[in-house]
């Protein structure tokens, strides 16, 4: 995380390891750091527990995807139905904890409450990210929203 006792970036400048990425404007996990050194990636994630959830799917898990060799290293993406509709508007590129359910060979998504960057209770209903790209304006919509589903869901494990 980022603060008085966070030393982890000073740490690895010492150790010369080259910044490639230094906050991300997301929610959650903007304090994320990528770096190199020779060959090697260096992962710094941020302090909240879902934010460093967050970040590992959408950052680590493809980097390691991709070193194993894996075509599509990132994680799946779907367009589904969001219900019910949600509001959003955010300077920030947005990551919501979500539950795709199917029923009846339809699916959708359900964003689901405790979104704060502290609140790991939702993670355990949750299969997949909405994500949501910055936006100025607020927007209410039952339209299909991008979803990145989780590794354990993208082979039809949905309720």
């Amino acid at each position: 995380s980022v603060g008085d006792y966070d030393y982890v970036k000073s740490a690895l400048k010492a150790l010369r390891v080259k910044e490639i990425v230094w906050k991300v404007s997301q929610k959650p996990g903007k304090p994320l750091y990528v770096g190199k050194k020779g060959n090697t990636l260096v992962f710094g994630l941020p302090g909240n527990p879902a934010s460093v959830f967050t970040c590992f799917y959408e950052y680590v898990y493809p980097a390691l995807q991709k070193m194993r060799g894996c075509q599509k290293p990132e994680l799946a993406q779907e367009k589904v139905r969001v219900d019910p509709p949600v509001r959003f508007s955010s300077k920030k590129h947005l990551f919501l904890k979500s539950l795709i359910t199917k029923k009846q060979n339809r699916k959708t998504v359900r964003v689901l409450a405790q979104q704060g960057s502290h609140m790991m209770s939702s993670l355990c209903s949750a299969n997949a990210f909405v994500s949501i790209p910055p936006q100025r304006k607020n927007s209410r919509s039952q339209a299909k929203v991008v979803t990145h589903l989780f590794p354990y869901a993208s082979n039809g494990g949905f309720s």
